[in-house]
């Protein structure tokens, strides 16, 4: 559904409206009987909205992104001194250029996204207003919120080596880091692959080094759904 459908006339009411569908209704294929077909036509659904707050002046407006699951609005605005992001009507401190995509947390309270840093020698993640750590270079494709939207893990280059970076923090760096890192669903366990004596791999798991292999597959290390159990080829 297009994003003005589905919020109304912006320019008559300048408020954005959420509207969530909590039931679909659906026809039923002939198979299913009348009795289901009545009941699926019957289900109906309902709509709830909730104030998102006011929109940018078009002029003004340079990107403006609706999240997948249509819950979060987000504009990417210009300024007279530089660029803010807006999320769900809360606009970020005012920062210089934008050079990334804007990504939001799931539960739609939090965002990230790269700007320069020292003249724009560097690169900085922003995320819920505030630079981190000036990295080299930030991988785009490596960032991401846990599912509980609390931590948010990327990585990038720093110093000629690279950099996992967690909640804002260097969690490793160095030419002996392998591999980016991999991480339950709520991020409190990492994995990654690192170089050791004799030109070897092993794996780092929660901060502790493992056996020394010629080689460990990339792909292959995976923690198990409840967190407990990790494995690596």
């Amino acid at each position: 559904m297009p994003f003005h459908n589905a919020i109304g006339l912006r320019a008559a009411t300048r408020i954005i409206r959420f509207l969530l569908f909590s039931t679909l209704v659906t026809t039923a294929p002939n198979s299913y009987g009348q009795e289901a077909a009545a009941a699926h036509a019957a289900s109906g659904y309902t709509v709830q909205e909730r104030s998102l707050g006011p929109v940018p002046a078009s002029d003004k407006i340079r990107k403006e992104v609706v999240t997948h699951d249509g819950r979060n609005v987000v504009w990417r605005v210009i300024l007279d001194k530089g660029e803010t992001v807006i999320l769900n009507g809360r606009p970020d401190p005012t920062v210089g250029v934008i050079k990334s995509a804007t990504l939001v947390s799931p539960d739609g309270r939090r965002v990230a996204y790269k700007i320069d840093a020292e003249a724009g020698a560097k690169r900085t993640l922003v995320v819920d207003g505030k630079p981190g750590p000036a990295l080299d270079q930030i991988n785009n494709d490596s960032i991401f919120f846990s599912h509980d939207s609390k931590r948010i893990f990327y990585s990038g280059d720093l110093n000629g080596g690279s950099a996992l970076m967690l909640d804002q923090k260097v969690l490793a760096e160095g030419a002996n880091v392998k591999s980016n890192a991999i991480f339950n669903s709520d991020l409190s366990r990492v994995a990654y692959k690192v170089g050791v004596a004799g030109d070897k791999r092993a794996v780092s798991l929660d901060g502790v080094i493992g056996p020394a292999f010629p080689q460990v597959d990339n792909g292959s290390m995976a923690f198990s759904r409840n967190g407990k159990h990790f494995c690596y080829v």
